[in-house]
């Protein structure tokens, strides 16, 4: 198997507490060629010395460490590693979150024997303080088969997960940094709308930290910034008419009912828009939100913040 260079990019802000396991789970990679850029985003604390540390001890690597002056967002300290890029590969580690020690080289060997240019695969999204599973997210075979329509009604290509060509940033530009939460599921949709090919690698190659504490608000925002993400994409052509009116009734329908008791005014805001779009399938779906309040736990596994908000 040939050996691409993999740069990781670590996007980090007030990373101390969390950092080192991240950086500990790309040391265990079994796959080898990877260099790493971590940009800190506006913060200061003890980051920057846990990175130059941990750079002492692998002088065979190519570590790099950025620092923002200021915030400017995930996406933009994502873009700036991306810019400095070597690698013929891109693979994407919050400063929070945990690999398992494979997913580098099945990643990459999936790549090559499929001729994709996007690698994905499953994620496990584990409590903080007990550690505990709380739910792993990963596309069903129907999903699989389905795709990419299945894609556009949810996001299950997790950014954790990805192994992705370098060449196609250079061709698209990078991610939308107007966009706060979503902006991996819309480049994802960018990505599709340009032919590129990607391929699902089965199994956990991911581990999520996740305050359980601030799960369901944590959620609301999800769903929120990716109906901004539907409307951008609302004229996708590769994705039959009625896949996206689904989708777009879908998403907007239960922002407007989670937020109609604290956010009327925004609650019917998205009414309005679904209904001008979609009108049929809204009304459909307005309906069946009503009728069996219960629908509304089949959203729990449909996706997750793509990092901690900065």
């Amino acid at each position: 198997m040939n050996k691409p260079l993999i740069t990781i990019v670590m996007p980090a802000y007030k990373a101390e507490e969390f950092i080192l396991e991240a950086l500990m789970s790309v040391k265990a990679q079994t796959y080898t060629e990877w260099e790493l850029i971590v940009v800190e985003d506006g913060s200061k604390d003890c980051t920057e010395e846990i990175v130059k540390d941990f750079a002492s001890s692998l002088v065979e690597r190519n570590i790099q460490y950025v620092h923002h002056s200021q915030n400017q967002g995930v996406s933009a300290a994502r873009n700036t590693a991306i810019k400095l890029a070597k690698g013929e590969f891109l693979a994407f580690l919050d400063s929070d979150d945990i690999w398992k020690e494979y997913h580098l080289e099945l990643s990459i060997r999936e790549l090559q024997l499929s001729g994709a240019d996007l690698a994905h695969s499953a994620i496990e999204v584990f409590n903080n303080k007990t550690r505990k599973t709380i739910i792993v997210i990963n596309p069903s075979e129907e999903e699989i088969a389905d795709f990419p329509n299945s894609l556009f009604k949810r996001c299950y290509v997790l950014m954790p997960t990805v192994v992705v060509k370098r060449s196609i940033f250079q061709k698209l530009g990078y991610f939308d940094q107007k966009i706060k939460i979503a902006q991996d599921y819309d480049y994802w949709l960018r990505i599709v709308e340009a032919g590129f090919k990607f391929v699902y690698v089965p199994g956990i190659h991911a581990l999520y930290r996740k305050n359980i504490t601030s799960l369901t608000t944590d959620f609301t925002k999800v769903l929120e910034d990716h109906c901004l993400v539907i409307r951008k994409h609302s004229n996708l052509k590769i994705i039959p008419r009625e896949t996206r009116n689904y989708a777009i009734s879908k998403y907007h329908v239960e922002v407007a009912l989670r937020n109609l008791k604290n956010d009327p005014k925004k609650s019917l805001e998205s009414l309005l828009w679904t209904f001008q779009f979609a009108p049929i399938s809204s009304f459909k779906e307005l309906v069946r939100r009503l009728v069996d309040p219960e629908s509304a736990k089949e959203w729990i596994d449909f996706t997750l913040p793509s990092d901690n908000d900065q």
